[in-house]
C-alpha cells in the first residue's frame, strides 16, 4: 500500500514544473560559509508548486560548474544557479554557464545601464565585468547589489543565474524570478503546522498514513519531536482551492490525532 501511494505521489508531482539548484562556491564545500541560498529557494518554490528534485553544490571550477549545468538541464524545466557573479578571477559563473551552453560571453548595454545606475561616480570598469553575459540573455536588475542577475530560456528551459550575497539573491528572486515562474506555474501552495499533543512519532505517522493514503496530492512530514509536530504541505489552482484542502484536512486531522494547535506557515 505505502508503495502505490509513493507512486501517486510521483505521478502528481510528475505533472509540476521541476527546478533543480546549482550552488557555486568553494568556500561553502570547504565548510568557510554555511548555504543558506537553497534552503531559502527552495521554500519559496515549493511555494509556487515547483518541485525541487536536486541542489548540487560545486566549487569555483569552470569544468564542475559546466556539468552541474548540463545534468541540471536533463533533470529539470528550470535551473537556478546562484554564487559566482562578482568581479574577482574566481568569479567564473557567468562564463561557465555559457560555455556549458554552447554560448558566448556578450557586453549587454542593458546590463551596463544597470551596473552605472547602481555604482554613480565610481568608474565602470572595475564592474565591467558582470556586464559581459551569456548570448541571448536578459539580464535582471539588482536593487540590493551591482551585478544583474540573468535569465536564459533555451529550448523550454528556464536558466537564473543569481548572486550568491543572500540579499541580492532574495531581492532578485523576488523582483524577477518568482512572478515570471508563477505564470509559468499558476500553482498555490501552502503549508500547515500541526503541534499535537503525542509525544510517539511513530504513533503519529501510523495514524495520518491514512490520510496519505487517501491524499496522495498533498505531502505530509512528522517531526521527531516531543510533542510531536507535522508539516503538511498543500498545492491547488487557485487559492481558494488551496485553503478548502486545508480546512477538510484540519477536519479529517481532529478525528484521528490530539491536536493543541494549527496554523499556516510564513
Amino acid at each position: 500500500m505505502e508503495t502505490e501511494n509513493q507512486d501517486k505521489r510521483r505521478e502528481v508531482l510528475s505533472k509540476n514544473l521541476k527546478a533543480i539548484i546549482v550552488v557555486i562556491g568553494t568556500e561553502i564545500l570547504k565548510g568557510i560559509i554555511q548555504d543558506i541560498n537553497s534552503h531559502w529557494l527552495s521554500k519559496q518554490l515549493t511555494k509556487i508548486g515547483i518541485d525541487v528534485r536536486r541542489i548540487i553544490a560545486v566549487p569555483d571550477d569552470p569544468m564542475e560548474i559546466c556539468d552541474a549545468v548540463k545534468q541540471s538541464l536533463k533533470l529539470g524545466d528550470i535551473v537556478i544557479v546562484t554564487g559566482g557573479l562578482g568581479f574577482t578571477d574566481d568569479d567564473i559563473t557567468l562564463s561557465s554557464v555559457a560555455n556549458s551552453l554552447g554560448l558566448g560571453l556578450e557586453l549587454n548595454s542593458e546590463a551596463m545601464d544597470m551596473i552605472r545606475k547602481r555604482i554613480g561616480s565610481r568608474d565602470i570598469r572595475q564592474f565591467i565585468k558582470a556586464a559581459y553575459i551569456p548570448r541571448g540573455g536578459k539580464p535582471l536588475y539588482n536593487r540590493a547589489g551591482i551585478s544583474p542577475g540573468v535569465y536564459l530560456s533555451l529550448d523550454k528551459k528556464h536558466i537564473f543565474i543569481l548572486p550568491g550575497v543572500p540579499a541580492e539573491m532574495k531581492a532578485i528572486y523576488r523582483d524577477h524570478v518568482e512572478p515570471m515562474l508563477q505564470r509559468l506555474t499558476r500553482r498555490y501552495v501552502k503549508t500547515i503546522i500541526v503541534l499535537t499533543n503525542h509525544m510517539i512519532e511513530a504513533e503519529v505517522n501510523e495514524k495520518i498514513n491514512l490520510l496519505r493514503q487517501k491524499y496522495p496530492s498533498i505531502y505530509f512530514k512528522t517531526h521527531a519531536e516531543k510533542p510531536v509536530r507535522i508539516s503538511i504541505t498543500i498545492e491547488g489552482k487557485s487559492v481558494e482551492e488551496v485553503m478548502e484542502k486545508i480546512n477538510l484536512i484540519k477536519n479529517e486531522l481532529r478525528k484521528l490525532i490530539s491536536i493543541k494547535e494549527i496554523y499556516l506557515e510564513e
